[in-house]
């Protein structure tokens, strides 16, 4: 499960680029309306749907990188508190690879 969060932003971006929440939730089961709870979480298939729907709207494959641009890396909770405590970047990666399912929760 993924904090709503993440969602919203992706929302927020593609607002900008002119596309409605409802064509980037297109086939998710989710409402905008549903995203505004703090506490709402998101099934992982309805997160990787809803990047799927970016690529498609867009065209763009690298979508990725322009919603990232605004990602802070206390963002990603606990697990960025374990990687900027590491000793070495390899260290932090090898957290990130260990740990980063729990990035969402």
């Amino acid at each position: 499960m993924l904090r709503s969060n993440q969602i919203r932003h992706y929302l927020e971006v593609m607002h900008d680029l002119g596309f409605s929440s409802e064509a980037v939730l297109h086939g998710t089961g989710l409402r905008a309306e549903h995203l505004q709870d703090p506490n709402s979480l998101v099934e992982l298939p309805q997160c990787k749907l809803v990047v799927s729907n970016l690529i498609a709207l867009t065209g763009d494959q690298g979508i990725g990188l322009r919603m990232a641009q605004d990602v802070q890396l206390s963002d990603f909770g606990i697990i960025a508190h374990a990687m900027m405590s590491a000793r070495t970047l390899r260290e932090a990666v090898t957290y990130w690879f260990r740990y980063r399912n729990l990035a969402g929760m």
